[in-house]
């Protein structure tokens, strides 16, 4: 989400309550703006391999990123990487999610029908693995306050409160131009996500949360979110196997009542 870093820096708080992010992916958001503002933060995904991923980064970051720094950048050894067996909440498994995160097709995390990781090797350009520094920092951040759980949505933000900040980023639905997984975020996260997540969005919104959301431009989205302040972000995209599919596109970040009058659009 660095590309949207611009817009999102005006819509964190000044202050606010606890912290919510329960699509956290890569974490941007926190590591960027949040952590620093010395308040509880509770951190979440439905992907297994990520939460425990950062949960041994947290406690063992120089182990994790030394031990993915032996695995070589080439397709032979990313392969045999992907294929690999590792305990869960292993030094070792969380480096091969590093390892496959950084070198994998644009970074995306994808499962096969049987659970295993299949995204392929993504010719990178930058063949150095993360840098200790960078890993220890993360570390430090994760120890400070934070909370990092395997949860759906709905159970993760259970005890959200008035003034608490949400930044909502779900599997996004189709926008003008795909981005190549479209089945597979249908799979993941579905149009009745989608309903419940909106739902959530105006539970949040009565409670007096600061929400911030990112979807994609859709008009599902736009019919769903229709009551709320809505910005419109374009990025260029690059994710589509097709080159006509690539280009600018087009998403929304949605603000819930508070946050809207926060950045005063409202």
């Amino acid at each position: 989400k660095r590309w949207l870093f611009r817009t999102l820096e005006s819509l964190v708080p000044e202050t606010f309550g606890d912290y919510y992010e329960p699509f956290v992916g890569s974490a941007t958001v926190y590591f960027r703006f949040v952590n620093r503002k010395k308040s509880k933060a509770f951190l979440s995904d439905t992907i297994r391999p990520l939460i425990d991923c950062y949960r041994t980064v947290r406690s063992s970051p120089l182990e994790v990123v030394r031990t993915a720094q032996e695995w070589a950048v080439n397709p032979e050894e990313y392969y045999s990487v992907r294929e690999a067996e590792f305990k869960e909440n292993s030094v070792e498994s969380a480096a091969r999610f590093l390892y496959l995160n950084r070198f994998c097709f644009n970074g995306l995390y994808r499962e096969n029908s049987k659970g295993k990781f299949n995204v392929p090797f993504g010719r990178p350009k930058n063949l150095l693995m993360t840098d200790e520094s960078i890993i220890e920092s993360c570390a430090v951040r994760l120890r400070s306050r934070t909370s990092l759980r395997c949860l759906d949505f709905e159970k993760a933000l259970i005890t959200c409160k008035d003034r608490d900040f949400i930044y909502l980023d779900p599997p996004y639905l189709a926008g003008h131009r795909t981005n190549g997984f479209v089945d597979y975020n249908a799979q993941i996260f579905s149009v009745s996500d989608q309903l419940r997540l909106a739902r959530k969005f105006s539970e949040l919104n009565d409670l007096g949360a600061y929400v911030v959301l990112s979807n994609a431009d859709h008009d599902s989205i736009r019919e769903q979110y229709g009551k709320y302040s809505t910005i419109p972000v374009s990025r260029f995209s690059s994710m589509a196997g097709n080159l006509q599919h690539r280009g600018e596109s087009t998403e929304l970040v949605i603000l819930s009542d508070r946050a809207a009058h926060e950045a005063g659009l409202r």
